[in-house]
């Protein structure tokens, strides 16, 4: 008896493609509703018309996984800068397999303004009673 990793297994069998791919990993709600509202409006990718918008939400709702296919590098790089939603994880490869960018892509608010703090406000001296 041999066993053999689950990702091991599918990383192998997509690098057989030679093509530049990314794996999609989200965790479902128990409304598909909601589901699809989330993901079709934080993916803008979905909407283009060579996306197979359907089958790939239907996997990740039914197996947590998704793949998609990428012409090269920089397209899969845009999947992953395009997306952004807590509950989806992208792991973006190159046609050799190598692993070129992974995680929650979530876009950033600009950053607030820093307040300025007096070191008393921050440090206060102790008292001595």
């Amino acid at each position: 008896m041999r066993v053999v990793g689950l990702r091991k297994l599918v990383l192998e069998a997509l690098k057989r493609e030679q093509s530049c791919f990314a794996i999609l990993k989200f965790r479902p709600s128990e409304s598909e509703v909601d589901d699809w509202m989330l993901l079709c409006d934080s993916i803008r990718w979905l909407h283009h018309p060579e996306c197979n918008r359907g089958r790939l939400i239907e996997d990740l709702r039914e197996f947590g996984l998704g793949v998609v296919f990428c012409s090269d590098e920089e397209e899969a790089r845009r999947l992953f800068q395009e997306s952004a939603c807590k509950r989806l994880w992208l792991e973006v490869y190159a046609a050799d397999g190598t692993l070129l960018q992974s995680g929650t892509p979530i876009r950033r608010r600009a950053p607030r303004r820093a307040r300025s703090y007096s070191r008393a406000h921050i440090c206060p001296k102790p008292r001595l009673d």
